[in-house]
């Protein structure tokens, strides 16, 4: 009983779906067997397969494998797609708190406020090389030492990256490397100075969804690209988010 249990099991293995695309190793019962052959098509009876020194396609009979296919060491290189791409956005708004500060004027304005507004697009239907979205911010930020003051007024643009999801949460954790432009205004005693710089943001955040929408944790860094004065903030925000257009969840 065993033996035909195990006989029955093995010559009923190579009528298990197999991916196509992928290479095998057909042996079969006359000896020719058929190695690294890439498989293009399966149906009840048969495997129609390409080698790659042959110009037309073999056709192999699933009754006359002596062994179930096995995958080929040596694997045919992988058809690049790019996935379809959707209008998906999702609005946002975040407030924050930038505490602490680094850089040579870090010791005058200790901490900060920070206000932003923008809009992720989810171009595909899941992440592509790791990348979610693709997130737009402007940003109002405000240091204040009366009468002493830094505004900056800034746009950002960059990828979000997905990091891990918890299932039973509904939530997931993601990371924004963003860049742009901040017009900086700086205000002290006897002077006033406003000027364009480069600046990067990244952020490190904890989003759980809410029905339509998603409420989100963040903890942010913010980087000033000032030769002369570089400025360095950190901080922690909360974010709302409010889907458009039947946008997927993150």
């Amino acid at each position: 009983m065993k033996k035909t249990f195990i006989a029955f099991f093995i010559f009923s293995f190579p009528l298990l779906s197999l991916e196509n695309g992928r290479a095998y190793d057909f042996m079969q019962k006359n000896g020719q067997n058929v190695l690294a052959a890439e498989l293009l098509e399966e149906n009840e009876t048969t495997y129609t397969v390409r080698l790659a020194y042959l110009k037309k396609p073999i056709l192999i009979e699933k009754t006359n494998l002596a062994t179930p296919p096995t995958l080929s060491a040596k694997q045919p290189p992988r058809k690049f797609s790019f996935p379809k791409m959707y209008p998906h956005f999702s609005l946002h708004l975040s407030l924050g708190m930038a505490y602490p500060t680094f850089g040579p004027i870090a010791y005058i304005f200790k901490n900060g406020f920070d206000f932003r507004a923008g809009a992720d697009w989810l171009p595909f239907e899941k992440t592509f090389f790791g990348v979610r979205a693709l997130s737009f911010y402007t940003s109002y930020s405000l240091y204040l030492n009366s009468p002493r003051r830094i505004e900056l007024i800034s746009g950002f643009l960059g990828p979000k990256f997905f990091l891990y999801r918890w299932e039973t949460l509904d939530a997931t954790l993601s990371f924004s490397s963003l860049a742009g432009l901040s017009n900086t205004r700086l205000k002290g005693y006897t002077f006033e100075e406003n000027y364009f710089s480069f600046t990067a943001l990244g952020i490190v955040q904890m989003e759980k969804r809410f029905g339509s929408t998603s409420l989100a944790l963040q903890l942010y860094i913010n980087y000033l690209f000032d030769t002369s004065l570089p400025f360095v903030t950190t901080g922690l925000s909360v974010a709302v988010y409010y889907p458009l257009v039947n946008a997927p969840s993150f």
